[in-house]
């Protein structure tokens, strides 16, 4: 809208859901939108004018400062306009907006190796529904022929447009194998237990630390990009500080804590590991007290969940099957790796005259998952269809809500730490607003 037009009408803030104060800010979010903003008092002062009685232009005259800061705040209401938390007066109130069934597909996991020739019929056919920076995932080093025929693989998915990922296990490689991957343009993704030695020699066998160490230097001597790979933090176990502080040492690019770790544990099981939020918590403290270290989490579940918070129009819910596939090395697609289940097979690489765009756009199976997912948990309970977080709190996994088997997404009982760590996850990224731009991962 023209800024002579915008002036000229009576605008209404939509009253937030959500208002939190720290400091010398506020947090304002709406679920509508959805959206939120953090603010100074001056321009919270100047939003709570806008009540629909006055034109833009004459509240601006209410306060010197505001005249001064015309132009600034002028564009704060453009933006806000836009985003349907500022409306002319008389307006009804805004409706939640649909979501999309499904995205592009952003992210595509390939565990074992498949043939050579049905790799890459696999990805050309794939990039077709792709986005740009679509992340391929190559997890099936070991199984693979060779490793040659492996990083072929790769580098294909490279010269076709996917942003590729190795996942290694520090094993040592020959000098041959270290130029080819160089060339394959792809990052390093490397599996750790823990980032002490003695966990990681008790868990992965005696000396594989040290060996490990090797590899990494001979990766930093040829500048191929490296991500230290650990499981989800337990608790009492190792703090998020150690892996940070040994993705420093190694000079890695950063680092990535699995979310959650239930790949064969039945529906209804308790999970054996600490609960994804409280890693979000102890995330935002860690960056808060050591900003630096935001250069190291570009990769890591919580900066993907913080990218999914600034745009959480992108999901219906969690990623898997929407903007996620996983391929497990028998062949057989899945939703995403955690959802290794009979009723959730998505149909087999192997199957004559497989198709991907059918499989991607009209099976049976991930056209359920799909409905089933979208439609949690709004409506499901009173609590869960009136909470001004619903559509954040979605971008957590969605299994971690797993409690039967009819429904992936029933509200938690740890719905209050949810909560909290959603709201300090917006601080966080009210104060350092690359933390979701950079993010390298959908989770």
């Amino acid at each position: 809208m023209a800024r002579s037009r915008l002036l000229k009408k009576c605008w209404k803030l939509i009253p937030p859901d959500v208002r939190e104060e720290r400091g010398d800010k506020t947090l304002l979010l709406w679920q509508t939108a959805p959206a939120w903003a953090a603010v100074t008092p001056e321009v919270l002062a100047f939003l709570e004018q806008l009540d629909g009685t006055r034109t833009l232009e004459e509240v601006l005259t209410l306060s010197p400062e505001w005249m001064a800061a015309e132009e600034a705040l002028v564009e704060r209401v453009r933006t806000m306009q836009g985003a349907g938390l500022i409306v002319e007066a008389d307006t009804p109130p805004p409706r939640l907006r649909a979501r999309p069934v499904f995205a592009l597909l952003e992210q595509l996991t390939i565990d074992g190796m498949p043939e050579p020739d049905q790799a890459r019929d696999l990805l050309r056919a794939a990039k077709k529904y792709a986005a740009a920076d679509c992340r391929l995932i190559l997890a099936g080093f070991k199984s693979a022929p060779s490793p040659e025929t492996f990083l072929e693989i790769a580098a294909f998915g490279t010269t076709n447009g996917f942003s590729v990922r190795i996942v290694l296990d520090g094993s040592p490689m020959t000098e041959n194998t270290l130029k080819t991957l160089k060339k394959s343009g792809a990052t390093v993704l490397l599996r750790l237990e823990g980032a002490a030695a003695e966990t990681v020699d008790i868990a992965q066998g005696r000396g594989t630390f040290a060996k490990i160490e090797a590899t990494v230097e001979a990766l930093r001597e040829r500048q191929i990009p490296l991500v230290l790979l650990f499981p989800p933090p337990g608790e009492g176990g190792e703090s998020l500080k150690a892996r940070y502080r040994l993705a420093m040492a190694w000079e890695a690019v950063g680092i990535r804590c699995v979310p959650c770790d239930t790949a064969g544990l039945p529906l209804g099981d308790p999970f054996d590991t600490r609960p994804f939020e409280k890693t979000v918590s102890e995330t935002v403290l860690l960056v808060q007290e050591h900003p630096t270290l935001l250069k190291f989490t570009a990769h890591d579940p919580v900066a993907a969940l913080a990218a999914r918070i600034e745009n959480p129009t992108s999901y219906a819910t969690c990623p898997a099957g929407f903007s996620s596939l996983f391929l497990d090395a028998d062949g057989t697609f899945y939703p995403c790796a955690a959802l290794r289940r009979p009723e959730k097979n998505l149909g087999s690489l192997h199957t004559e005259n497989f198709n991907f765009e059918q499989l991607w756009q009209s099976s049976p199976a991930l056209k359920a998952h799909r409905e089933k997912m979208a439609q949690c948990p709004a409506g499901e309970t009173e609590n869960c269809s009136v909470c001004p977080l619903r559509l954040w709190r979605l971008g957590l996994c969605g299994l971690e809500g797993c409690r039967s088997e009819s429904r992936l997404m029933l509200p938690p009982e740890r719905c209050a730490a949810i909560r909290r760590a959603v709201l300090d996850l917006l601080w966080l990224m009210a104060d350092y607003p690359e933390f979701a731009s950079t993010a390298g991962g959908i989770c």
